[in-house]
């Protein structure tokens, strides 16, 4: 009977979701007065499929000490080539999880080999979270480093033009581990995890 339980929840850890970046609790921001686009580049050791994308919004437990986070956030995420992968605006009212909100996306695969880049828009007069300190990554995820960009639409920031602080975290996403075959059975290409 034992034997039987473990190979039927064996699944479920092989599925289960994970944050591409983590941090403890953090009050630096930074402000622009212009709208911009941040984020940061990384790469994959192995295959991943990403299921949502997040953003640091007004009301999550972290709270700069000045500024006004987004009450939503364009956030899209690119290959090295500027292609967009996928794209999708994230809203107070999506699932939170830590410090981000997540918005279901159609599953997208990412190998090794490739630098990605996952980038928000934050609009004049609204922060996004810098120099967040303690910053752990999600299994099989590597931070290359910053990325902005001044824009008033949400576009690939090539590098951190910007070049203001070690890091800025308005944008992420959620992910498994494996290529959508694999990381989804349950739906593939839901985007969504089984039993939410």
């Amino acid at each position: 009977m034992n034997k039987l339980i473990c190979l039927l929840l064996a699944p479920v850890a092989l599925f289960a979701q994970d944050a591409a970046v983590k941090f403890a609790t953090t009050t630096n921001a930074s402000q622009f007065g212009v709208s911009f686009v941040v984020g940061f580049e990384f790469t994959v050791s192995a295959p991943i499929t990403v299921t949502a994308l997040g953003a640091v919004l007004e009301d999550v437990p972290t709270k700069p000490v000045f500024g006004v986070l987004p009450n939503s956030m364009q956030v899209g995420l690119w290959d090295n080539r500027q292609e967009l992968l996928v794209s999708a605006t994230v809203v107070k009212t999506d699932r939170l999880t830590g410090h981000f909100n997540y918005a279901p996306v159609k599953a997208t695969e990412l190998k090794p080999g490739v630098r990605y880049t996952i980038a928000g828009l934050v609009a004049a007069g609204q922060s996004a979270l810098s120099d967040v300190p303690d910053l752990t990554t999600g299994h099989d995820i590597a931070y290359v480093g910053p990325k902005s960009l001044i824009s008033n639409v949400l576009a690939f920031p090539a590098k951190d033009v910007l070049a203001q602080r070690k890091n800025y975290f308005g944008p992420s996403f959620s992910y498994k581990i494996g290529p959508p075959s694999e990381a989804a059975p349950f739906g593939a290409g839901s985007g969504t995890a089984p039993g939410n």
